[in-house]
C-alpha cells in the first residue's frame, strides 16, 4: 500500500510591467491665404446734359464693394485719373479744354468734385470708416489718398459696400462739348504705410 502522498506543486508567476506606448502623427496645417477683390457697378448713368450756370450733385453714382478675407482689414486710396494719366484731377476733352477740380458752386470757373457715402441698402461693417472728409463733396487727390478704412475683423464680415457719386459746377463761359473725368481706387493692406506709388 502506497501512503499518503505529498504532492507539491510549484507555480512560478512572473510580474510583467506593461507600458503605453503612443505615436503622434505630424499635424495638420494650412495656410489661408489673403483674397482681397473690389468690383465696381453704376448705380445711375454718368452721362449727364449740364446747362452753363449750372450745380448739379450726385451725378454718376457708382457701387464700390470690396471683400477681403485678411484678418487685419483693408485701406482704400483713391487718385484722379483722367486722360488715362495718374493724378491728372482735371475733366478733359478732345479739343484741350478741361474742368478742373474744385468745390464751388454756383462759381465763375467750373469745377467738379466727388463724395463717399456708406451704401446702407448693402451690407456695411460697423468698422468701415470713409476717410479724409469725403463724406461730402471734396476735391478728386492728385496724390492716392486714403478715403476709405475697414479695421481690424472681430467677426466673420465678408465686405464692404460704398456709394460714389460727383458734383459739377458749369461756369457761363465754359466751353460746349464732352468732358470726362474719373477716379481710380486701389485696395492696400492696412501695414503698408505708405500710398501705392503712382
Amino acid at each position: 500500500m502506497i501512503g499518503p502522498s505529498l504532492l507539491i506543486l510549484f507555480s512560478a508567476f512572473s510580474v510583467i510591467n506593461l507600458r503605453f506606448v503612443s505615436a503622434e502623427s505630424k499635424e495638420a496645417s494650412v495656410n489661408v491665404t489673403a483674397a482681397c477683390t473690389m468690383s465696381t457697378a453704376s448705380i445711375t448713368t454718368h452721362l449727364y446734359a449740364l446747362s452753363v450756370n449750372s450745380y448739379q450733385e450726385d451725378l454718376g453714382k457708382t457701387k464700390l464693394t470690396a471683400i477681403c478675407n485678411d484678418a487685419s482689414g483693408f485701406v482704400i486710396y483713391a487718385i484722379g485719373f483722367s486722360g488715362d494719366t495718374y493724378g491728372n484731377t482735371n475733366m478733359v476733352n478732345a479739343n484741350g479744354y478741361t474742368i478742373a477740380t474744385g468745390t464751388g458752386a454756383n462759381e465763375t470757373t467750373s469745377n467738379w468734385s466727388m463724395k463717399l457715402v456708406k451704401d446702407m441698402d448693402s451690407y456695411v461693417p460697423s468698422n468701415l470708416g470713409i476717410e479724409s472728409g469725403y463724406q461730402n463733396y471734396k476735391v478728386i487727390p492728385a496724390n492716392y489718398t486714403k478715403v476709405i478704412t475697414y479695421t481690424a475683423r472681430t467677426t466673420p464680415e465678408s465686405g464692404a459696400a460704398v456709394i460714389s457719386s460727383y458734383a459739377v459746377n458749369i461756369s457761363g463761359t465754359q466751353p460746349s462739348g464732352s468732358y470726362t473725368g474719373k477716379v481710380k481706387y486701389t485696395m492696400v493692406h492696412p501695414a503698408n504705410e505708405a500710398a501705392p506709388e503712382i
